[in-house]
């Protein structure tokens, strides 16, 4: 009978057994050799206590029983356990020769070989999702509404290179994915879910959420080629839009935190506002006020990795920005443009306060 085993998984092939009609001849050694072959896998068996059989190959695609007939049935009876090679999917065939070197029955030495056909079933491996550790502020970002959030230091990998990868991002509602340029990529699932290539999505951006909270999940999705799916643990983006009619020009005072933010404008004037955490502030393509908080921030007047936007950035500081003693902080602007932009400390050296 056909032995069906899956993937990355031990299955125990019971209902093996072996005969030799000349056994009870007299002059019999009681002495044979069973040997198991596979070719995609491996074979292991537990000897019980106390058994006199010799086994060799142990945990390979050859193993080799010797002892009596008796007890080289009894050993087989309770199974003999096959594990496929790693991630591998299709046909294999498990060889059963019995050899009894003339030890048995008259008629010098005999053997005899038979096959049992092995399918293994795919099984989707579960894939890793991970962000990258220079960018903490990606699981927490403040956005104006317009603007296109990039989708950072988000790296994806399979277990299993034969099976297709995806990234789902789900919770989207009236979200969508588009590239730097605004133009939408992947596929709309519905119900607030996308699917992107891995190729995909190293230039992805999120456009079009509603303001306020948004809370996005993302996984990454391997694929058998029968269907089956694993999906990796999840990682959480919280992405709080603020209207800039309604915030007071304000992108980040809504909702202020002491994580890693990402905070992030695009064409409108305003003003942005960091937290307690090691922020990145980016003003984009207009004249902004760029607040970092305390904490050591990275701070952009222009694009993300631009080199200026060619308007007017103030870059400004508070006592908190500055830290305390024996822990000063320290923000680093990424583009400032002589003769255009302003560094501001007015209020950080304000000492009537």
């Amino acid at each position: 009978n056909e032995v069906v085993a899956q993937e990355d998984t031990t299955t125990v092939i019971s209902g093996l057994s072996v005969s030799d009609p000349d056994y009870s001849e007299s002059g019999s050694s009681d002495s044979m050799t069973v040997t198991l072959n596979v070719g995609h896998g491996i074979l292991d068996i537990t000897l019980p206590a106390g058994s006199s059989l010799i086994v060799t190959g142990n945990g390979s695609g050859n193993l080799v029983i010797s002892g009596s007939l008796d007890e080289i049935n009894k050993l087989l009876d309770q199974g003999v356990n096959y594990t496929a090679d790693e991630n591998y999917s299709g046909p294999d065939e498990l060889t059963m020769i019995t050899n009894d070197g003339g030890n048995v029955g008259s008629g010098g030495e005999q053997s005899s070989t038979s096959k049992v056909p092995v399918t293994v079933t795919p099984k989707a491996d579960i894939p890793t999702l991970s962000l990258s550790d220079s960018l903490p502020q990606m699981t927490s970002v403040r956005a104006s509404a317009g603007t296109l959030i990039p989708l950072l230091g988000l790296m994806v990998l399979a277990a299993d290179a034969s099976e297709t990868l995806s990234v789902e991002l789900r919770n989207l509602g009236t979200g969508k994915i588009v590239d730097g340029h605004g133009n939408p990529i992947g596929q709309d699932m519905g119900n607030g879910v996308w699917i992107l290539t891995p190729d995909q999505l190293a230039d992805a951006h999120i456009s079009g959420l509603p303001d306020g909270n948004n809370q996005i999940e993302i996984v990454a999705v391997s694929t058998e080629n029968d269907g089956s799916t694993a999906e990796s643990a999840p990682i959480d983006i919280g992405i709080v839009v603020d209207n800039l009619a309604t915030s007071n020009g304000q992108v980040g005072g809504s909702a202020p935190s002491d994580e890693a933010n990402l905070v992030i404008d695009s064409s409108a004037e305003a003003t942005l506002i960091g937290g307690a955490g090691n922020d990145i502030l980016v003003g984009g393509q207009s004249s902004d006020i760029l607040l970092g908080g305390a904490g050591d921030d990275i701070l952009w007047g222009g694009d993300l990795n631009g080199t200026g936007d060619h308007a007017k950035d103030i870059f400004k500081w508070e006592s908190a920005d500055l830290g305390h003693a024996g822990s000063a902080a320290a923000d680093t602007i990424m583009d400032f443009e002589v003769g255009i932009d302003v560094i501001d400390l007015g209020d950080a050296l304000d000492t009537s306060h």
